[in-house]
């Protein structure tokens, strides 16, 4: 009992850890800039937590974090100084999403595929990377998307199928590209998993999963459109006119793009077949996903931004595992060379 508790304790404090290094990666959006200046679209999230009318049709059905920040903006206002009381809520409820997806890196790590040690490198890495304070923190609700899909990584490698649903719901809520990602991530996993296990149950719970998302997703945009919409009708009024295949390469030219994935990917690439297959694939097939929506939804001039972040939500935990991996076997490496000198 002594041992349950302390370990509860010690995750307990692990997470707090992780979420007071969050706030004070995004301490700058209170104090040092305003995002919505250098991201439109932290206007129309900060709009929302506000309550004010005349938000954009395309963010109002992206309701988890914004509704959640209502509360500690009323609370806030008034008493934060010079801070804007809409960023400081969204600072605080992502710093959340954030510090959770930290979190459950480094639960599945430690759990499934290394030390401790290796688990909280993982975290850090994340943590580190470009996306974290300039995406993630800066306003917006990428974060939700992130933690849900680091939760399918969790639920699916425990096989807790029964919460997928449960996933795709809340998920679905925090922004809407969340829901196919999901089933595609989740079907591959599937799919490379099943000589462990028959894919018949899995199955049936992934059509849970896409009615639940489906019905959670149908729900919010009738509601904050005002009259029935179903996600692929949705979906169909996106469509940019400029948008085309060359979109796609053009975001793998912008430095948006880059900033977030210049080192992560080529040293992440070095550890993958250490990895769990499933976890790869699931990763690599959404990703591809996430580019094709990215073609279908935006031009050549905003590709790269509008990639970036679906694209870290996705890979961007399964890369951080693989730099840590060769981090420490380059460590152990350098550890048993070095003993070589010194016998010698």
């Amino acid at each position: 009992m002594f041992n349950k508790s302390l370990s509860a304790l010690a995750m307990t404090t692990l997470w707090i850890f992780f979420f007071a290094v969050c706030v004070g990666l995004g301490y700058p959006t209170l104090n040092r800039y305003d995002p919505g200046v250098r991201n439109p679209d932290a206007s129309e999230y900060s709009k929302m937590v506000r309550s004010e009318e005349g938000v954009a049709p395309h963010f109002r059905h992206r309701v988890l974090i914004p509704y959640l920040a209502r509360p500690i903006f009323r609370a806030a206002s008034g008493r934060v100084g010079s801070w804007n009381p809409a960023y400081f809520a969204l600072l605080l409820v992502n710093s959340w999403f954030v510090s959770g997806t930290a979190f459950l890196l480094f639960m599945v790590v430690s759990r499934n595929m290394g030390t401790p040690t290796i688990a909280l490198l993982s975290s850090t890495i994340y943590l580190l990377n470009f996306a974290v304070p300039n995406l993630l923190l800066a306003g917006l609700v990428d974060s939700g998307e992130a933690f849900f899909l680091m939760a399918l990584v969790g639920i699916l490698s425990a096989e807790w199928f029964f919460l997928l649903p449960v996933a795709a719901v809340l998920g679905s809520l925090a922004k809407e590209t969340f829901l196919p990602f999901a089933l595609v991530f989740a079907a591959t996993w599937m799919v490379m998993n099943r000589q462990q296990r028959p894919l018949g149950k899995p199955v049936m719970w992934l059509v849970a999963t896409g009615l639940a998302g489906i019905a959670s997703l149908s729900a919010v945009l009738t509601r904050t459109n005002g009259y029935l919409l179903f996600p692929w009708t949705y979906a169909g009024m996106l469509k940019s006119n400029l948008a085309s295949p060359a979109t796609a390469a053009a975001a793998l030219k912008d430095l948006n793009f880059w900033y977030v994935l210049a080192w992560l990917l080529p040293l992440g690439l070095c550890q993958l077949k250490h990895l769990p297959r499933e976890w790869v694939m699931a990763s690599f097939i959404t990703a591809l996903v996430a580019m094709g929506f990215t073609a279908y939804h935006n031009s050549a001039r905003d590709a790269g931004p509008a990639v970036a972040r679906p694209i870290f939500s996705i890979a961007g935990p399964l890369l951080s595992v693989s730099v840590a991996l060769l981090i420490v076997d380059l460590a152990e490496r350098w550890s048993a060379l070095d003993k070589k000198r010194t016998i010698g």
